[in-house]
């Protein structure tokens, strides 16, 4: 990463820890890849378990009295059952 990045995650130093070079994806710098084999990399989330850094993805605001069901209708699993979630989502921005 040769310039400085407007963003940063809070897991880029985790992943730099990791043995991640972090790249440019939408102003935040993102791991790719790792000094690690891919295949080994590619087992472990399938048999154990991974978590992805989805930071970097631009942020999505609905608003509006049908909001509910447009986000229910975007979605796999129907947001009004899980309450908490869904005012994060409705009411954050």
């Amino acid at each position: 990463m040769a310039e400085e990045l407007s963003r940063t995650s809070a897991l880029a130093s985790r992943h730099t820890a990791l043995g991640s070079g972090l790249e440019d994806w939408n102003g935040m710098g993102t791991a790719w890849s790792y000094s690690t084999d891919p295949n080994d990399e590619h087992d472990a989330v399938r048999e154990r378990a991974d978590m992805f850094d989805m930071s970097p993805l631009k942020k999505v605001f609905v608003r509006g009295k049908d909001a509910q069901a447009v986000l229910d209708h975007l979605t796999t699993r129907e947001l009004c059952a899980g309450e908490r979630l869904l005012r994060t989502l409705l009411v954050a921005g």
